[in-house]
């Protein structure tokens, strides 16, 4: 009995509840303290000891205000247990809660079981205000919100945004599957569950009830709801946007479209100009080599001139267009800056002669013979703007002045081209570098000229890291002025000496080269056909002329020849075509394209079709001989005179 009553005592005394027994008094009108455990003593903060045999009516007045001493009450006669909480105020203000479980034992004595749920009380009033709050911010959001439950994906919340959006009301929303609604075409293999703690955003679907359907951006968020995994996902009508960018689309591909047909257009043109002008130059330069009377020598020269200056005038059109697509591009190395002087000085100087203008270079000490920039570009440049500098200059001189400048710790060179003609009003020396444009709308009936030169010479300036600026007086003349890094240290360059640059030869004086080579041309046009014949026949080779790639397929397989020279654009098979199948036939005969195509990537096109090199026209003679000596064997090789740097 001992070992029993200490047992019972220990498990009383440690148990996490309160616990109170009592018995009825005789007349059953109340109850009398038997026992209280520990837990009971910190819960009502007294002593067993001081309560027992003291009725609980005079230990706690209170217990009849409560309702507690009913349910004893009620246990002592129907001996069914009941539950009853009790809440404590202070002030007018819950200061606890207790939560009481009353039953009656067999030996008539009532135990109640109480504890104290404040904290927990107080956990539940917060988590009901956090989601009221919850609730009542996502009513607010102008955005749709649905919560999924994760594993049925089922709708367990949607505010007002998302049953507007989908047009059905919160209860016909609530319980149905979310992909009845949000991404439709899924049908729940959406990988929603694999999230982990991620974002995903992406933009979706959207089924309204009217079958409607809209695009909307798409959150989801994984979180957890009242201990269960779910998702919030959030969305947005993005209908109107995609609209528009759906139309910014087709508006970029119709104008690449467009820019790509421009593109083409100019190819072709630039093709169709080119294979005349092949003609018209080709057989000028013939022409001149001839025993003519002098008028006749300035006939000839007339025509080749306004071939140049029409040659010209495409290679402009082109490197706009380039310009104008971001297609055109420069490569910097070093090169030397006496041979471009040089070059500017030989050339430029004839056609200041010819209007009996004064020219020349003039340079200042301590400029380095390297520079590092783009020396085609630079020439293009240079000679854009002496030429213009001559053009509307009728007397005096036009000078290209070459100085150095220091500017943020780099040293600048600068190319001041000036001329004493007709100047441009301070009003109209913008305009002069929009295209097509002139200072004054006259000039170019009287000087001729698309106003794309300045255009080009600029664009092309920023492009190799400087600038192109003008300074002008009507009547008096213009100083154009290119700046361009130098890219180099000046200091550790030799100095520049214009007198032993190295000077491209003027006029006709060619020494004929000897070869002794076979040749086959492929070539479609009669007049072109003609051309390269005496050209190359004055050279001392064999031509044979095919008319078109499948002819000149046929020629190779049956005859040995030294070089080939191919037209890429011939009826029935093309020069793309016949160089793969020549190449394909395992024959290495060197394939040279001769080509009116000079837009970028043709020299790339014809290289990758099993061409060896790459020639443009109008021949240049001075390209013949290049080629001739990198795959020709030759006893004799001379230089002759170039028109100037080709561009493509």
């Amino acid at each position: 009995l001992h070992e029993s009553e200490t047992r019972y005592r220990s498990l009383f005394n440690n148990m996490s509840n309160g616990v109170a027994i009592y018995e009825a008094t005789d007349d059953g009108k109340d109850f009398v303290f038997k026992n209280l455990n520990r837990a009971g003593e910190q819960i009502n903060s007294v002593k067993e000891q001081d309560l027992i045999g003291k009725k609980v009516t005079d230990m706690f007045p209170g217990v009849k205000k409560f309702g507690l001493f009913d349910v004893f009450q009620r246990v002592w006669q129907t001996e069914q247990p009941e539950h009853h909480p009790v809440t404590l105020y202070e002030d007018d203000k819950v200061s606890a809660w207790f939560e009481n479980y009353v039953y009656k034992l067999p030996s008539g004595e009532i135990v109640a079981v109480h504890n104290n749920i404040t904290e927990r009380k107080q956990a539940e009033i917060a988590l009901r205000t956090s989601e009221k709050r919850f609730r009542t911010i996502l009513e607010q959001v102008h955005a749709g919100v649905i919560i999924v439950d994760e594993d049925t994906h089922e709708i367990v919340f949607a505010n007002k945004p998302s049953t507007d959006m989908i047009q059905l009301s919160t209860e016909e929303i609530i319980g149905k599957v979310c992909h009845k609604f949000i991404c439709p075409a899924d049908k729940g293999k959406c990988p929603i569950s694999d999230l982990g703690q991620t974002v995903d955003r992406s933009e979706r679907v959207l089924l309204r009830a009217n079958g409607e359907k809209l695009d909307i951006l798409k959150t989801v968020k994984p979180i957890k709801l009242d201990g269960k995994k779910c998702l919030m996902e959030s969305f947005v009508d993005i209908t109107d946007r995609k609209r528009a960018e759906d139309a910014l689309k087709s508006a970029k591909e119709q104008a690449q479209a467009a820019n790509k047909a421009k593109s083409q257009f100019l190819a072709n043109m630039s093709h169709e100009i080119r294979t005349p002008m092949n003609a018209i130059i080709g057989f000028s330069d013939i022409l001149s080599d001839e025993e003519l009377t002098d008028e006749h020598i300035g006939y000839v020269n007339l025509i080749r001139d306004s071939a140049h200056n029409l040659l010209d005038l495409i290679n402009d059109i082109l490197d706009f267009s380039k310009i104008e697509a971001k297609q055109l591009e420069v490569e910097t190395v070093e090169c030397s800056l006496g041979r471009i002087l040089g070059f500017i000085d030989s050339t430029m100087a004839q056609q200041a002669e010819k209007k009996s203008l004064e020219f020349k270079v003039v340079t200042c000490d301590g400029l380095p013979e390297q520079i590092c920039t783009d020396p085609a570009r630079l020439r293009q440049c240079l000679i854009n703007l002496t030429n213009n500098a001559i053009k509307f200059t009728e007397k005096g001189h036009v000078y290209v002045n070459v100085s150095l400048e220091d500017r943020d710790d780099q040293t600048y060179i600068r190319f001041g081209i000036e001329d004493t003609g007709i100047g441009i009003p301070e009003d109209k020396q913008k305009e002069i570098f929009t295209p097509f444009t002139q200072a004054d709308g006259s000039h170019s009936r009287k000087y001729g000229g698309t106003g794309l030169g300045l255009t080009v010479t600029k664009q092309l300036a920023e492009l190799l890291g400087g600038e192109l600026t003008l300074s002008s007086e009507v009547g008096r003349g213009s100083v154009f002025s290119l700046t361009l890094p130098t890219n180099v240290d000046v200091t550790k360059q030799l100095h520049l000496d214009i007198h032993a640059t190295h000077v491209i030869p003027q006029g006709n004086a060619t020494e004929q080269t000897e070869f002794a080579c076979n040749v086959l041309v492929a070539e479609d046009a009669p007049t072109n056909q003609a051309l390269i014949r005496i050209l190359l026949e004055r050279m001392g080779l064999q031509v044979t002329i095919a008319e078109d790639g499948n002819e000149a397929l046929q020629k190779v397989l049956t005859q040995q020849f030294d070089m080939i020279f191919m037209d890429m654009m011939m009826p029935n098979m093309n020069g793309y075509e016949a160089a793969g199948a020549i190449k394909d036939e395992g024959i290495t005969t060197p394939i040279v394209a001769l080509t009116a195509n000079a837009m970028k990537g043709d020299r790339e096109k014809c290289i990758e079709a099993g061409c060896d090199d790459y020639l443009t026209k109008p021949i240049n003679r001075g390209d013949l001989l290049r080629i001739f000596a990198e795959y020709l064997p030759s006893t004799k090789l001379a230089l002759i005179d170039t028109v100037g740097p080709s561009r493509s």
